[in-house]
C-alpha cells in the first residue's frame, strides 16, 4: 500500500489473540510468547521508514481471547507486556 499510494502506514490495532478461546485459561498463547512476539515486532516496526504510527490493541485481563495482551493487570498497574510497549 505504501509503494502503491507513497503515503504513511498507521497500524491501528494489532496483538495477539486466541479467537478459539472458551476462557482466560484455555488461552493458548501464554504471557511470555506474547511479550516475545511484542520484544520482536516493535523494533522492526520502528524500523520501518513508511510506518509512521502503531498501536496495541486495548484489551484486559479478563478477555478470553485477548487476556494475554493486555497492557494492564486487574489491579491497574502495568503488565510486564505494558512495561515493554511503553519502553519501545
Amino acid at each position: 500500500m505504501h509503494e502503491l499510494y507513497k503515503t504513511p502506514i498507521w497500524i491501528t490495532e494489532f496483538a495477539v489473540a486466541d479467537w478459539k478461546a472458551k476462557s482466560v485459561v484455555e488461552n493458548q498463547y501464554k504471557p511470555y510468547e506474547v511479550l516475545k512476539f511484542m520484544e520482536q515486532v516493535l523494533p522492526q516496526l520502528k524500523k520501518l521508514d513508511f510506518v509512521e504510527r502503531y498501536a496495541w490493541f486495548p484489551s484486559n485481563v479478563t478477555s478470553n481471547a485477548l487476556c494475554n495482551s493486555s497492557l494492564y493487570g486487574a489491579d491497574d498497574k502495568l503488565t510486564r507486556l505494558g512495561e515493554c510497549y511503553c519502553d519501545a
